[in-house]
């Protein structure tokens, strides 16, 4: 299968330029669903999975594998409308112990919005979205942010919080789709044999 002159210019998320050497036009199956897709070979042993072919396929990642998103039912009904909220989910964040917790002071709020922020608060938490703790050992300062539109938009200042949080980096590699989508190992099997026939 020969490869094509791409007509597209693929950048990093650093805005560096990703040389391509070609492009392939293949059908793809998932189970149920077909899709042609163009796959464009680059330099490099890391292939990426397009989030345009991940969408067409109705794919979607959990545990570090891929499963239709037809499996995800069960998820979804976890979520409502109009926001979607995941019931029942507690999310512990990972802080590193020998940073302090940090009560930084509130700061005052312009007069003039303050009826404002009250409503806002108040909506926000007939909804679930935020809730009341009587305290905590983080303390960190309310944003209020002026939308074109005249109204608000409620931020918190979380820089010191953020310098005692462990991120932890998720890092999906196609070796994980490969287990669950036999397409993309014909792709990678394909451009193994194309770099070995130049």
């Amino acid at each position: 299968m020969p490869l094509t002159v791409p007509n597209v210019h693929l950048v990093t998320y650093m805005k560096k330029t990703i040389p391509i050497l070609g492009c392939v036009a293949i059908a793809v199956s998932h189970q149920s669903r077909h899709v042609q897709a163009s796959f464009y070979v680059v330099p490099g042993e890391t292939p990426l999975l397009g989030m345009d072919l991940f969408t067409a396929l109705h794919l979607d990642i959990r545990n570090g594998s891929v499963a239709s998103s037809a499996d995800t039912g069960q998820i979804a009904a976890n979520f409502t409308e109009p926001l979607g909220l995941a019931a029942g989910f507690v999310h512990k964040v990972n802080v590193r112990p020998d940073v302090p917790p940090v009560q930084q002071k509130l700061r005052r709020l312009p007069f003039a919005v303050r009826d404002a922020v009250s409503q806002e608060l108040k909506r926000l938490e007939s909804e679930g979205i935020i809730e009341k703790v009587d305290s905590s050992p983080w303390v960190s300062p309310l944003v209020v942010i002026q939308k074109k539109s005249g109204g608000i938009r409620l931020c918190v200042d979380l820089r010191e919080p953020n310098k005692a949080v462990i991120i932890v980096t998720l890092c999906h590699t196609l070796r994980k789709f490969l287990q669950s989508c036999v397409a993309l190992l014909y792709f990678l099997q394909l451009t193994s044999r194309m770099h070995t026939t130049k």
